[in-house]
């Protein structure tokens, strides 16, 4: 059990505003309202139940109060409440290489300046083969299959507005995975930097980091598991960010890759875990292992190339499946690199040998 709690004060916060231009007109905007306090507590939890099952998720609740400090009665508002949050992922091991996936997420109302916005759901089930020594894979998953549509519930409330709306998503869908490795993957020398641009990080997270975003970007997010509470998005790198300084490679050098590592990954959910690299003839093999969601992968397309050693491996969420790849220097019993995360992109890692 992981347990963490945080305080959060904003001023300027951005919010949503709603006036009504005439009887039949409500003109909606974003402004800088006046302080918005958030109080909030987190419990995470991982549970593995003998070789085939594994749970984990966590829960975050925080208390919410928005004040636009306007003394125009008719300006003036002022919201508070409890807004929490769940999620959670299993997985479980069949025989002959088939396996079950699940994931869920809950998000509770979400307290506004004027009202508030209502909870929603969503889940998914997945099964999985693998063949070929793992070069392959098949699979097949559904998400939200129990109903067809998911109802928001919203109100607004101001002393010249009170409004009631659902708005109704339709998120019922079904997947097919096919996947098979040819070759070798390449890695690219350097990964390239994105082009810099605007970024509006003003909007708060709540504890699921749901924020102010609208219902459909919520669920897109939670794919990976929930945001540390109370971390603001400007905390956030942003997929494909800059990547650590490598060391220079040296294809002649001569180092050992074996062993075991200890490595930290510095991304927004942060990660640590154990690197085993073993060698039998001229070939190299290995398994690493996610110490949070006590995970253990195979190692793939793996190679040393003087002090430069790059690999490979595949990790599975809620029915997909996306690579996670790795290069980096070692010096003596230090490493030092990138890992490239799918689409979410390209964060620093670090190892020590311990054996």
């Amino acid at each position: 059990l992981n347990f963490s709690a945080f305080v959060r004060n904003t001023t300027g916060s951005i919010q949503n505003v709603r006036t009504n231009l005439n009887d039949s007109t409500i003109f909606t905007t974003y402004q800088n309202i006046g302080v918005e306090n958030a109080y909030g507590l987190s419990v995470f939890s991982n549970v593995n139940i003998g070789n085939k099952l594994s749970l984990n998720g966590g829960v975050d609740v925080y208390y919410a109060m928005l004040d636009n400090k306007l003394t125009d009665p008719l300006l003036a508002a002022t919201n508070e409440g409890w807004v929490a949050s769940g999620r959670m992922f299993g997985s479980y091991s069949l025989s002959k290489g088939w396996g079950l996936q699940f994931f869920g997420f809950y998000r509770g109302r979400q307290v506004q300046l004027q009202g508030s916005q209502g909870g929603f759901g969503t889940y998914s089930l997945g099964v999985k083969k693998d063949f070929n020594n793992k070069k392959g894979s098949f699979g097949f998953g559904a998400e939200n299959f129990f109903t067809t549509s998911m109802k928001i519930k919203n109100n607004l409330e101001t002393p010249t507005i009170d409004q009631y709306s659902v708005n109704t998503l339709h998120n019922l869908s079904f997947k097919v995975n096919v996947s098979f490795r040819l070759g070798k993957m390449s890695f690219d020398s350097a990964p390239k930097r994105r082009k810099k641009s605007v970024s509006n990080d003003d909007l708060k997270d709540g504890g699921d980091g749901g924020g102010q975003a609208d219902a459909t970007q919520t669920q897109q997010r939670t794919g990976g598991g929930g945001f540390t509470p109370g971390q603001s998005t400007a905390a956030k790198p942003a997929a494909g960010a800059a990547p650590a300084k490598v060391l220079a490679a040296d294809s002649a050098a001569v180092v050992d890759a074996t062993g075991i590592w200890n490595y930290t990954v510095e991304s927004p959910q942060g990660g640590s875990g154990v690197l085993t690299i073993t060698k039998e003839g001229d070939k190299l093999s290995g398994k690493i292992k996610n110490n949070q969601f006590n995970r253990e992968n195979d190692l793939s397309v793996i190679a040393l190339n003087g002090n430069e050693l790059s690999f490979s491996y595949e990790v599975s969420f809620g029915g997909n499946t996306m690579v996670v790849q790795v290069k980096a220097i070692i010096t003596g019993d230090d490493l030092s690199g990138n890992m490239a995360v799918g689409t979410f992109g390209t964060y620093p890692i670090q190892a020590k040998r311990t054996k």
